[in-house]
């Protein structure tokens, strides 16, 4: 293994997940329901927890309130030689959008990002859009920094709209569905 590469004794699958925001960062996708960093935390905790019983090495980048800077959770992700790297987030813009959203780097899987959306997409909730954004001022660049910095496959998973009236109740009455959908997702990947 390469200098600076941490070693596990067993041979799981590696898998890092990424509660998104933490700390003083609050998330903007926040509603009356929920706070982004607290319901963001609590997904990533329930997927660890499915993707152990799944056989998978789970690393999380924060544990808990902590804050945890992009750059840090990059190094994280660096740090191990895993399959992949999985960052829960909500959604916010102005109310009117709804629907879940899989943002993938460019070393990713787009088959895998869609599989990623479609698992938990239903007519209740729909999948408004799975990409890969790049930058405008380098567009061979990722644009998003965890995509940018990450040595591993990365998406970010936005599970709908918090400003979303539809989005919102449904996330709040189905979060565990939608965490388990993803994470049955996640370990047949990371089983390959």
């Amino acid at each position: 293994n390469e200098v600076g590469k941490i070693v596990f004794d067993d041979d799981r699958p590696i898998v890092v997940l990424d509660a998104g925001h933490g700390g003083y960062d609050s998330g903007e996708g926040s509603n009356d329901l929920w706070i982004e960093k607290e319901m963001a935390l609590k997904m990533t905790w329930r997927m660890k927890r499915y993707l152990e019983e799944e056989n998978l090495h789970v690393i999380m980048t924060r544990r808990g309130e902590e804050y945890v800077s992009l750059y840090d959770r990059c190094a994280i992700s660096n740090y191990v030689e895993g399959q992949l790297f999985v960052s829960n987030h909500l959604n916010k813009l102005d109310g009117e959008f709804r629907g879940i959203e899989v943002h993938y780097s460019s070393v990713a899987d787009e088959n895998l990002a869609d599989e990623l959306a479609n698992s938990m997409a239903n007519e209740e909730m729909p999948i408004l859009k799975v990409y890969n954004r790049r930058s405008n001022v380098f567009p061979q660049r990722d644009y998003y920094f965890v995509h940018k910095y990450n040595d591993l496959p990365s998406y970010i998973i936005e599970f709908g709209y918090a400003d979303n009236e539809e989005d919102a109740a449904y996330i709040w009455e189905n979060w565990d569905d939608m965490v388990w959908d993803v994470a049955k997702v996640i370990a047949e990947a990371a089983n390959r």
